[in-house]
């Protein structure tokens, strides 16, 4: 009797894993989708970063280590320009953390996100097994790997592999996502965006290894070329922000002048202005 009302069981649960492998699959695919004009972009910008790496005398291992362990844009060039500016490393740390605090507030809102619409409120409550008197869970046809949400246990750990690859480009097309966030479509979108750059990191490093010295000296410009191409386009819509970054610049100046700290702690001390300014002024802008 027990054999036969397992093989029902089975029989019963096959169709829901095709339909939850399918729906996965879908999810994947949809990620990549969005992601490839990501990965393209993220190429070609991280192509200047190799070829700053190779000119600042960073070897290939490393260079590569840096894009897939830090992977956070402007923050590696400005890493990169500190660390040859022989910054020390506990200020280099503590500037690109408050560069990429942003990143909390975007990797929050994903989170509540995935929660909002998960499949435990996509689908309404998920099945629950009906307990029969005297019998155990494995007995009855449950799955104990399965938690609450109707996801098995490693399932669990996606959102936190997810958490590392939010980027400003990854979190834009994942919050205005319509329907269902999962942390699968999520981790596809950024896995997608993530080999553009590692690709685009060791390119440029190769392309750099090709290039005359005075060249690749040269490529020093394209980290004010970039920062200025992030940042024009907002000086433009908002004034606040055009005071903010004038102030910045203005107040880092003048650190500079006075000699007071370490480079390292100006650029923090900068930032640190920038931001608390920067909230208080926006909070003015939001009330009025």
């Amino acid at each position: 009797m027990k054999v036969r009302r397992r093989s029902k069981q089975e029989g019963e649960a096959a169709p829901g894993k095709a339909k939850l492998g399918e729906r996965n699959r879908q999810e994947a695919r949809e990620g990549i989708r969005l992601g490839l004009p990501v990965l393209i972009g993220y190429f070609s910008a991280s192509i200047p970063f190799g070829l700053l790496a190779k000119a600042g005398g960073i070897s290939l291992l490393e260079a590569f280590l840096f894009s897939a362990l830090v992977f956070a844009g402007a923050s590696q060039f400005m890493a990169l320009n500190l660390l040859q500016a022989g910054v020390a490393a506990g200020e280099i740390i503590l500037a690109t953390f408050l560069v990429n605090s942003r990143h909390l507030v975007m990797s929050t809102v994903l989170a509540a996100r995935m929660r909002e619409n998960g499949p435990e409120k996509a689908g309404g409550e998920p099945e629950k097994t009906r307990e029969e008197p005297g019998k155990s869970g494995e007995e009855q046809g449950e799955t104990p790997e399965v938690d609450r949400s109707g996801r098995p246990g490693p399932a669990r750990l996606l959102p936190f592999f997810a958490a590392f690859g939010v980027t400003d480009e990854t979190f834009a097309l994942a919050v205005t996502r319509k329907g269902r966030l999962t942390p699968l479509f999520l981790i596809a979108l950024e896995v997608t965006a993530y080999s553009g750059w590692l690709a685009g990191t060791v390119t440029g490093f190769l392309l750099g290894a090709a290039l005359p010295a005075e060249a690749r000296a040269s490529m020093g410009i394209a980290l004010y070329a970039m920062f200025a191409a992030i940042l024009t386009p907002e000086l433009k819509k908002s004034r606040p922000a055009l005071f903010l970054a004038a102030g910045a610049g203005i107040f880092h100046t003048l650190l500079g002048k006075l000699q007071l700290f370490s480079a390292g702690w100006n650029l923090i001390l900068a930032i640190v202005l920038a931001a608390a300014a920067g909230s208080y002024f926006y909070g003015e802008e939001k009330e009025e």
